[in-house]
């Protein structure tokens, strides 16, 4: 087949460090390369594909100011319009598009009328009184893929859901041999923001008295005095250790070598891509029941899953405690683990990634979505 796969603009593919997003979109081009199809990735110029890449800006955007206001779209309409200049003149299979933010909305309306073209949703969809969703009302017969169960609201035309995947050679196994007990610590890393659930870590390492390793990703202005006012006041210089953003190997390595890691999520995240690289690596999964959580994480097996709230309630679990609470129950679960036990927990984890969560299944998943247009 003949594909082609619209990227978003503010970071390259794969990206340099942050950009959950960005490295599924390159799993997915180098998956379908892999597997001999004719592959074009409309992505920036610092991009690096196997797939034929074509390029409207030399770099990442996000390396720049990012555009505020109505300037904002300017450069993704570029972006867009001349993809699909490009798409018009030279025959296409498939169009697969991957919807990241609300500048992405534009696309819906020039592919509205193509035949052979999806949507991926990377993002969540708001509440049904946001105004994005009268965005979303006008495109009832546009397919849509979904990264989890959770993520499906509306009356959108959804045709599958489809999980995220890894490449298992990435992510190297800890059985828990090589951790350093003296030394153990949960692990946190996302984009600053109050969603992400670093100030509920935080508190937990403060009562659980169990180091937490993080590293926080800032953006913009707004991240940035969230951390100096909410973050910074609760960091302890013998639990917390904040430290630089990191690549992928750097990254893994922390994954491997950490007891658990912690995701106590305040929004309904659409899937986690960290939660799969956790796993991968051995590594339990102590998180908030918001979002794609409790498809993902098996409670009791590959980690525990905890209540964030007695309001937000979804599911009966292990433990039953909510909120922080909860969180440290988990926590300290983990620690007090035998060894056998522990290890047990950990194969556990790497076993079903290679089982669920792979970019062969991944890409066969979207090969036979794909086969329906033709």
């Amino acid at each position: 087949m003949k594909i082609a796969q619209i990227a978003p603009i503010w970071y390259s593919i794969p990206p340099k460090k942050y950009g959950g997003t960005e490295d599924v979109i390159n799993h997915i081009t180098e998956g379908l390369v892999k597997n001999r199809h004719d592959v074009t990735l409309f992505a920036t110029g610092d991009s690096k594909t196997s797939a034929h890449l074509v390029s409207f800006f030399e770099k990442e955007l996000v390396t720049d100011t990012l555009p505020q206001g109505r300037e904002f779209f300017i450069y993704p309409y570029v972006h867009m319009v001349k993809s699909l200049e490009y798409i018009a003149k030279n025959n296409f299979d498939i169009v697969h598009c991957h919807y990241t933010t609300l500048a992405d909305s534009i696309l819906l309306g020039l592919v509205k009328n193509l035949k052979n073209c999806l949507f991926t949703i990377h993002s969540f969809f708001p509440e049904d009184t946001n105004p994005r969703w009268e965005v979303f009302k006008l495109f009832p017969h546009v397919p849509f893929v979904s990264i989890s169960d959770r993520q499906r609201k509306g009356n959108l035309n959804f045709v599958k859901t489809i999980y995220h995947g890894l490449n298992l050679n990435d992510y190297e196994f800890n059985d828990s041999s090589n951790i350093n007990l003296e030394n153990e610590y949960m692990f946190w890393i996302s984009r600053v923001s109050p969603t992400k659930g670093l100030i509920d870590a935080l508190k937990t390492s403060a009562l659980t008295k169990k180091r937490l390793v993080f590293t926080a990703t800032v953006n913009s202005d707004v991240d940035k005095k969230f951390y100096t006012e909410e973050v910074e006041p609760l960091l302890n210089n013998s639990l917390t250790v904040p430290i630089p953003e990191l690549d992928m190997k750097k990254k893994n390595y922390y994954y491997q070598h950490a007891r658990l890691f912690i995701f106590p999520i305040h929004w309904e995240e659409p899937f986690g891509l960290v939660l799969i690289e956790s796993l991968v690596c051995g590594t339990p999964v102590v998180a908030y029941a918001r979002g794609s959580v409790p498809e993902i994480i098996k409670d009791g097996v590959t980690g525990f899953i905890v209540n964030e709230s007695e309001e937000t309630k979804r599911g009966d679990w292990i433990i039953k405690k909510t909120g922080i609470e909860g969180l440290c129950e988990a926590v300290e679960k983990i620690y007090s683990m035998p060894k056998d036990e522990y290890e047990k927990m950990r194969k556990t984890c790497r076993d079903d990634v290679e089982k669920r969560f792979t970019v062969e299944r991944m890409v066969t998943d979207y090969e036979a979505l794909y086969k329906t247009f033709l």
